[in-house]
C-alpha cells in the first residue's frame, strides 16, 4: 500500500541516504498517523505523517520524517562526532540550498549550493548512457532495493514492529 508521504515523498530521502552514505539499509522502524479523511479499506490505509528509523549495514541510524499535514521542507542534517551538516531544504530544486557545518553548536563553515539543475543533468545523463551505452548512475537494482525499503517501513507501520529488509 502506497500513496501517503513515505512512498510519495519519503523514498527520495531514502533514496538519496543511500546514496550519500554509501551502505544498504537492513531494517526499518516506521510509526504513522492515518489520515481520517480517506475512505478505510481493509486494503487501504493511507497514511498522513510518518516517522521512519533506518538502520543501515554499518551501524548508521537515520530518521525519516514525512507528512502531508505541514509545510513540505526537506531538512537534511547529518550527525557526527566531529559536527554537524545542516542543509534546509537540502532536496529542493527551486531554490539555492545552504549549507551550515557546526563544531559546538558554533557555526564554523557555510557554502551554498545549486540544485537547479538536478532533472535536466539526471536527464542529459541517461540520453548519454541510452546513445553511448555503459551503466547508468542508478540501476533497476536501486528501484528495487528501495521498493524493499519500503515495503518494510509499511510493514512496521502494521507490525508495531522492527523488521528488516527482505
Amino acid at each position: 500500500a502506497c500513496g501517503g508521504p513515505i512512498g510519495d515523498v519519503g523514498i527520495h530521502a531514502m533514496d538519496a541516504l543511500r546514496f550519500v552514505l554509501q551502505q544498504e539499509v537492513v531494517a526499518a522502524s516506521t510509526l504513522a498517523h492515518a489520515d481520517s479523511s480517506e475512505p478505510a479499506t481493509p486494503d487501504r490505509e493511507l497514511e498522513e505523517s510518518a516517522a521512519i528509523t533506518l538502520e543501515f549495514n554499518r551501524g548508521v541510524l537515520a530518521n525519516v520524517q514525512v507528512s502531508f499535514r505541514a509545510v513540505y521542507r526537506t531538512l537534511v542534517e547529518v550527525v557526527g562526532q566531529d559536527g554537524i551538516l545542516t542543509a534546509e531544504c537540502g532536496l529542493n530544486v527551486d531554490q539555492p540550498v545552504t549549507i551550515i557545518h557546526r563544531v559546538a553548536c558554533k557555526a564554523v563553515a557555510q557554502e551554498e549550493v545549486s540544485n537547479s539543475d538536478a532533472y535536466s543533468r539526471m536527464l542529459d545523463a541517461f540520453s548519454v548512457t541510452v546513445e553511448e551505452g555503459g551503466a547508468f548512475a542508478s540501476t533497476g537494482e536501486d528501484g528495487v532495493q528501495n521498493q524493499r525499503i519500503l515495503d518494510a517501513a509499511f510493514r512496521s507501520w502494521h507490525s508495531g514492529c522492527r523488521e528488516r529488509i527482505r
